[in-house]
């Protein structure tokens, strides 16, 4: 394509008129003396460098004038360094001071398209048809739902989890209070066992079922009468389990048991509510 003596710039669209021969300074566009190879006619092709979006186009010279050959590319690193070279060689002082200002691209040069060509080879490139595009629509639904069910299997796993998070955490929190309670019960009953025992060191049997643990805190004033009760009782106060209910107690034949019958206050029962007896702790 013969250009008739004026250089632009296809990148950006900067142009200037050709001032004479190649390599004079221009403000905005700097043709470098330094060849590129040789075109099909065999002229020299040399580089044309942008001062102003930083890239180059290749173009040779003929006795028609420029010859535009499509070839753009980010300004390299050897085409800078020519320039730099020449332009400090021919005085250019104000496009010397240009391409000081200019950092050389570090990726590889990278072809454009013939603005001519690139038409023509659109319109040679073959259009897909409907019955092409079909496949690609099914696969890409297959695609799409697929991940819709994988992302609510995800989604239905993270949320079962919480769940199952939280249950743990309410059955662990509901459960410390009751399993402190019990604890406590059993604490009471060891404490009343040593009370009793010392009662019956000092009056030679324990407090009968009538009397209770009643004994334990002032003297009986029913038979059978203890013969040496400590004057300050045996225990400060009657004790009640956790869940404020009174202990259940019980002589028979001098063989003692103490018991609570739990968080319902009844005979028998499971877990928390379950009789929580004296003997089975000794």
């Amino acid at each position: 394509m013969s250009l008739h003596k004026t250089l632009y710039c296809e990148n950006c669209g900067a142009a200037e008129p050709l001032r004479g021969q190649q390599g004079d300074p221009t403000r905005t566009l700097y043709a470098v003396q330094v060849p590129l190879g040789v075109g099909k006619d065999h002229e020299d092709i040399f580089p044309l460098i942008c001062m102003d979006c930083e890239t180059y186009a290749s173009f040779s010279l003929t006795a028609d004038g420029l010859v535009e050959l499509y070839d753009f590319a980010l300004l390299t690193s050897d085409i800078h360094l020519a320039a730099l070279s020449q332009a400090n060689a021919l005085g250019h002082a104000e496009i010397l001071s240009k391409l000081k200002q200019i950092t050389p691209s570090k990726f590889a040069r990278t072809e454009r398209v013939d603005p001519i060509q690139k038409p023509q080879a659109q319109a040679q490139e073959p259009l897909k048809s409907e019955k092409s595009r079909a496949p690609n629509r099914f696969f890409s639904f297959i695609k799409s739902f697929l991940n819709f069910v994988w992302e609510c299997f995800l989604y239905g796993f993270y949320f079962s989890a919480i769940i199952l998070i939280l249950f743990v955490a309410w059955y662990l929190l509901k459960e410390r209070p009751e399993r402190a309670r019990v604890q406590a019960a059993q604490t009471d009953l060891r404490t009343l066992s040593s009370a009793l025992d010392i009662y019956r060191l000092d009056n030679f049997r324990y407090p009968s079922s009538s009397q209770g643990l009643e004994a334990l805190v002032q003297k009986p004033t029913r038979s059978p009468y203890p013969k040496n009760y400590n004057p300050d009782g045996y225990i400060k106060k009657p004790i009640k389990d956790p869940w404020g209910h009174s202990y259940i107690y019980a002589n028979v034949d001098d063989r003692i048991e103490v018991m609570s019958y739990g968080s319902d206050n009844m005979r028998g029962g499971e877990g928390h509510a379950a009789d929580i007896r004296l003997s089975d702790l000794q």
